[in-house]
């Protein structure tokens, strides 16, 4: 049985597109405390400080807390409680790249339910409207191109996938974006995916030396990268190499 192979959606905070409206109020405090908590892997207690500021905060500003609770909850694999929060978040947004934001979350969502024309359809309404915003070489475009292009790949699609992701990666590293690495990351995924497992160990740790460089080691994105690499080692038959790289992921906190 082939060691589990996991990809990574990038999903952008969408408080931080309508963080002003909110930030010198109680509400706002705790959602930029609880995005601090996210960025450390921190999901629960994001969660927690999440659901406490939600009453408080109405308007768009509740409809980016909602898409930040909807994160937490994602990390935590509780999808169909994550699609529900999005919906809810979707009519509060009022359009703009807020309501792409929401889309492209729940794009991410519906990807990983399996429901992948649907999730298609979000990614791209999401993309449109950021680009009719923003142009084609803003980090939020490598966001939606990275999202898309890993959709593609879940449908087979993987040449249109490779062109996708390839896009965001040069977006994102000309800007010198930390989220390089997912791109890095899923590339890496197709490249395994089409029996090529040198060529994704290659992608596989650039991802890592730029996680562990911006996140630390202890980071949940830092073990998933180290478990993906694990098997790759594993599909070269480098089975040594895979279980210490697999031992490191645990200690780094990987537990699926």
């Amino acid at each position: 049985m082939q060691p589990l192979f996991l990809s990574l959606l990038l999903i952008p905070p969408a408080a931080a597109l309508a963080g002003g409206e909110y930030r010198a109020n109680p509400a706002g405090e705790m959602n930029t405390q609880a995005l601090s908590l996210h960025r450390q892997g921190r999901y629960q207690e994001a969660e927690s400080l999440l659901r406490q500021a939600l009453p408080e905060s109405p308007g768009s500003g509740r409809a980016a807390m909602l898409h930040n609770l909807a994160e937490s909850v994602s990390y935590q694999g509780r999808l169909e409680e994550e699609a529900e929060i999005y919906q809810l978040a979707l009519p509060l947004a009022g359009g703009g790249l807020l309501e792409a934001a929401i889309r492209d979350g729940l794009a991410a969502t519906r990807s990983a339910q399996g429901r992948l024309d649907e999730a298609e359809d979000l990614a791209r309404q999401a993309l449109d409207a950021r680009q009719a915003e923003l142009g084609q070489d803003h980090p939020e475009i490598a966001t939606s191109l990275n999202n898309l292009g890993e959709i593609l790949r879940r449908q087979g699609r993987r040449a249109e996938s490779r062109v996708l992701l390839s896009n965001a990666l040069d977006i994102w590293e000309r800007i010198g974006h930390p989220s390089a690495a997912t791109a890095l990351n899923n590339l890496a995924v197709l490249y395994s995916s089409e029996g090529r497992p040198v060529a994704a160990e290659k992608f596989l740790r650039r991802s890592l030396e730029l996680r562990r460089r911006t996140l630390g080691d202890g980071h949940p994105a830092v073990a998933l990268t180290l478990r993906n690499l694990s098997a790759v080692y594993a599909a070269q038959g480098r089975h040594t190499e895979a279980k210490q790289i697999l031992r490191q992921s645990m200690s780094a906190g990987f537990t699926q």
